[in-house]
């Protein structure tokens, strides 16, 4: 739920001051450090059986490989081990340090509030960085190969994963799709070797092509899985998630 998401993220900020300014006793550093190092240590693990392409930590805001995301991970365990080793109270009274941990809870609830406004309000984030939006212009080198398919003047790109199971449930409509001469080229993307993609093709019967996709790049163009684009002349019409336009499904019921 948004609202737990928004509510951890605020919580998290606070507590990451409070440690700076040194407000716990000495245990919860370590204690902090041996967190970091099983987040990193999960992020590794998740990488190595594939079944994580990124950390996630930062949504598409910055998506970050599993390797980028361990050294940050490591970064922030540095971070806590300074804050530790040279505590800050040395050089602030504890008033000021005070001051400083009110200050960020004001600050950070004050965009916790604005940012559940704006999702509430427009249905979306405040700060959404994601670049695939409607009318803007579609980059065809995020679907290695996307040019060489893309013959219609529209296009209907589904952005899956292999072990999907609301993308499997997709493909005999978007065969559907992609048999009428009329309707948008159907074009998949996968984070997958061609082996893999030419296993999945066979194992559901898929009529389209899909295209392999890097995995940095599924973590900025994706909301979700599946992620159902629309481009016109090179132009993003509509994103979804897991939802046809409604365009498309009146042209199927005819």
């Amino acid at each position: 739920m948004p609202w737990i998401a928004g509510l951890l993220a605020f919580a998290e900020c606070v507590l990451g001051v409070a440690l700076i300014v040194r407000m716990f006793p000495d245990p919860v550093f370590p204690l902090c450090i041996g967190v970091l190092v099983v987040f990193g240590a999960v992020t590794a693990w998740g990488a190595s059986m594939g079944r994580i392409e990124n950390c996630g930590c930062y949504g598409n805001m910055l998506a970050l490989t599993p390797l980028q995301g361990a050294l940050l991970t490591t970064l922030y365990a540095a971070l806590v081990a300074t804050a530790w080793w040279f505590p800050a109270g040395f050089a602030l009274m504890p008033a000021v340090q005070r001051d400083v941990l009110i200050g960020s809870v004001a600050f950070f609830a004050g965009m916790a509030v604005v940012s559940m406004w704006s999702r509430v309000k427009f249905g979306k984030d405040l700060l959404d960085t994601s670049p695939v939006k409607p009318r803007r212009p579609w980059n065809p080198a995020w679907l290695e190969g996307f040019a060489d398919y893309a013959d219609r003047r529209a296009q209907l790109v589904i952005l899956m994963k292999p072990a999907c199971p609301f993308c499997k449930a997709w493909i005999q409509p978007l065969n559907k799709i992609s048999r009428r001469p009329g309707m948008p080229k159907v074009i998949g993307g996968m984070v997958a070797d061609g082996g893999r993609i030419d296993s999945f093709l066979k194992e559901f019967s898929v009529e389209f092509p899909v295209l392999p996709v890097k995995a940095g790049t599924m973590s900025r163009i994706a909301l979700a899985f599946p992620t159902l684009v629309t481009v016109e002349d090179g132009v993003i019409a509509s994103v979804s998630v897991n939802q046809l336009p409604p365009e498309l499904v009146d042209q199927l019921r005819h």
